[in-house]
C-alpha cells in the first residue's frame, strides 16, 4: 500500500465536530439497575449511554449487552473510561473510524475534561459525510487528471470506452456547451463512475496506477460509487450499526490507497 498523507484533509473534520456534548447527553447513574437502564435505553431508542456520577464520567454501556431482569447496578457491567475509549478532541475522522470499531463508543477529551462522546451512529453526521466526500473528490480529481495525461487533447478514445448511453449523455452536454460558445473537453463531463470504468477498460492507465488486472481494479473500487451517492444525500445512512462502520472503514482505507496511487501516477505521467 502506498502511503497517503493529507494533513489538511485530516484536520478538516475532527472528533469535536462529531461529539455529543456531555452536558446535553442522556446519561445513566452508576447505581441504577441493569434492568432499569435497559428499559430506559430501549424506550428512548438509545443504543448506548455514558455512565456519570455527578459531573464525572465513569464509563459507558451498550444497550445490546444489558440483560432484562438483572438487578445489579449498572456500574458492575459498564465499560470503564480508559485509554482504549478516550480520544483527543482534535483526532481526525479517519482515526476515529479505526478507533471506534472495537469499543463502539469513544469519550472525547478537551484538555483535562471529558466534554463529549462519539457513537457509531454519529458517523452519519455531516462532518463524517464531508470527510468521506472530500476523500472521494480527491480521487475523482486525480483520475480525471490522469485521463487527460493519457489521452491528451483528443479524448474521443476515452469516450469510446464507455457504454453507448453514457457516451450519448456526455456528448450531448459537450455539444450544448460548444453551441453556446463554451470550449470544453469530454473528460470534464465524465462522472465518477465513468472515470472508474475508463481505467478498468484501459490497460495503460491501470499500469500507471497499480498494475492490477481489470477484475482486481473492479474489486478494489467496488462500492465506491454507491458510497459517493450516499454521502451526498442526508436521507441515506452511510453507517447502520457496527457492521456498516466496519465496511465504511474498509472503504475509506481503499480510497486513501487509491488516492496515493493516482497522485503518484499523475506525478510520474507529467
Amino acid at each position: 500500500m502506498i502511503e497517503f498523507d493529507d494533513q489538511h484533509l485530516d484536520d478538516a473534520f475532527q472528533a469535536h465536530h462529531l461529539a455529543i456534548p456531555m452536558r446535553s447527553a442522556f446519561a445513566l447513574a452508576p447505581k441504577q439497575s441493569i434492568d432499569d437502564a435497559r428499559q430506559l435505553l430501549t424506550e428512548g431508542r438509545f443504543d448506548q449511554a455514558p455512565v456519570i456520577d455527578g459531573d464525572e464520567a465513569l464509563g459507558f454501556v451498550l444497550t445490546r449487552e444489558l440483560v432484562a431482569g438483572d438487578r445489579r447496578p449498572i456500574a458492575d457491567v459498564m465499560t470503564r473510561l480508559g485509554s482504549g475509549n478516550v480520544v483527543s478532541a482534535d483526532a481526525s475522522v479517519g482515526r476515529l473510524l479505526e478507533w471506534i470499531i472495537d469499543p463502539g463508543f469513544l469519550f472525547v477529551l478537551e484538555g483535562r475534561d471529558v466534554t463529549g462522546f462519539i457513537t457509531v451512529s454519529d458517523f452519519n453526521k455531516q462532518p463524517a459525510r464531508g470527510y468521506v466526500y472530500l476523500l472521494l473528490a480527491r480521487l475523482e480529481i486525480g483520475l480525471a487528471e490522469l485521463l487527460r495525461r493519457r489521452f491528451g487533447h483528443d479524448q474521443s478514445a476515452a469516450l469510446a470506452l464507455l457504454s453507448e448511453p453514457s457516451q450519448a449523455t456526455i456528448t450531448s452536454h459537450y455539444q450544448d456547451d460548444r453551441s453556446a460558445g463554451e470550449e470544453g473537453e469530454y473528460v470534464a463531463y465524465f462522472d465518477f463512475s465513468d472515470l472508474l470504468i475508463v481505467v478498468a477498460q484501459d490497460d495503460i492507465l491501470r499500469s500507471w496506477i497499480c498494475g492490477w488486472s481489470r477484475r482486481t481494479w473492479k474489486t478494489r473500487t467496488g462500492g465506491l460509487v454507491a458510497l459517493r451517492n450516499n454521502v451526498m444525500h442526508p436521507v441515506r445512512n452511510i453507517v447502520l450499526a457496527k457492521g456498516g462502520l466496519v465496511r465504511l472503514r474498509e472503504r475509506e482505507q481503499r480510497i486513501r490507497d487509491l488516492v496515493a496511487r493516482v497522485d503518484h501516477a499523475v506525478a510520474g505521467a507529467g
